[in-house]
């Protein structure tokens, strides 16, 4: 199982973040797009790939609004190029990117549509563009195997979607084994119902995670964060059936503070309960972590997208949670 940190891409850091991140073992490192809080995505991409020789970089994630589906192929194919083929398309319908600028998320088909196209050009296809056949030159003369594209969904007609139309999906559903166990046989049958092979169809989960000895500060930490995401679930068909979790989900969707977006400033992430943290993030000492991290393993998912702390969290305690991650549970959780 691949495990992903997420970071943000602040120039003239990004490189000596990715370098530090691949000498401590991680697989990827997965860069937030949201322009008006950091820099450019796929400036962050090439730099930490420019400074890394095997780590895998992404977007983490980006979305079908601000860029047209030829610019995006075009930004992360030519971080696939410079990188050797390390280079992944971690997109979603729009969230804090979109915040910022007074924009909505697109609608489900749109984004069908966009994830089909933007994947025809990765792949050197004719793209439909309302009647329009278009197509990347360029890409077309690539000899890279493609690059793939992970789609992040939560409920389960965005699922059943990612699943038609894409090389794998990001799971924003929590650390329940059960819940992605569901959301991972809902996909492989939404596969097969298309006509293709839920074989080929890879699995992955954003994860809020702290380490720490002392459960009940990593559990703060977290508490912003992990309202940002569980928000997500209000809808979703895999939250379990358990009235009192229901209801925590239905609050983290009326609590969640955009402009406050990953954030515990604004204490929009009081109103989640310690159990439902304990239950929907990681939070607590190393072989804890690696116990979570190796029961979401075994249910079938192939990376971890790791959200370490909140956004606005004291920088000092996340880098502790971080050190102590990397040192005693990503060598084991695997």
């Amino acid at each position: 199982m691949e495990i992903w940190q997420v970071n943000f891409p602040i120039p003239g850091r990004t490189g000596r973040m990715a370098k530090r991140a691949e000498d401590a073992g991680w697989d990827g490192l997965a860069f937030g797009d949201t322009q008006c809080l950091t820099g450019d995505v796929f400036v962050g991409m090439a730099l930490a790939a420019e400074a890394t020789e095997r780590l895998l970089v992404a977007p983490g994630i980006s979305n079908p609004v601000t860029r047209h589906p030829s610019v995006m192929a075009a930004a992360v194919q030519s971080v696939h190029e410079a990188s050797g083929g390390r280079a992944v398309l971690g997109i979603g319908r729009g969230d804090s990117s979109l915040t910022y600028i007074n924009r909505k998320p697109a609608k489900l088909a749109d984004f069908g549509t966009y994830v089909r196209q933007v994947r025809g050009y990765l792949r050197d296809e004719i793209v439909d563009l309302d009647g329009f056949e278009s197509r990347s030159e360029w890409i077309g003369r690539s000899t890279l195997p493609p690059v793939r594209v992970d789609v992040a969904a939560s409920g389960p007609k965005a699922i059943a979607m990612a699943a038609r139309e894409a090389d794998g999906i990001m799971f924003a559903l929590g650390a329940d084994p059960e819940r992605i166990a569901a959301a991972i046989a809902w996909a492989r049958q939404s596969r097969a119902e298309a006509g293709k092979d839920p074989a080929d169809l890879t699995f992955g989960a954003y994860i809020n995670v702290m380490t720490g000895y002392d459960v009940e500060a990593a559990r703060s930490m977290l508490a912003g964060a992990v309202l940002t995401i569980a928000r997500f679930s209000a809808t979703a068909r895999f939250a379990t059936e358990d009235p009192a979790l229901q209801e925590q989900y239905r609050r983290a969707a009326e609590a969640y503070d955009r402009i406050h977006h990953a954030s515990s400033g604004s204490g929009h992430g009081t109103v989640l309960e310690p159990e439902f943290i304990d239950r929907f993030a990681v939070a607590g000492p190393p072989q804890a972590c690696v116990d979570r991290l190796q029961a979401l393993k075994a249910v079938g998912l192939d990376r971890v997208v790791v959200l370490m702390g909140a956004r606005d969290g004291d920088r000092e305690v996340v880098n502790a949670g971080l050190k102590l991650f990397t040192e005693k549970v990503l060598p084991n959780a695997r």
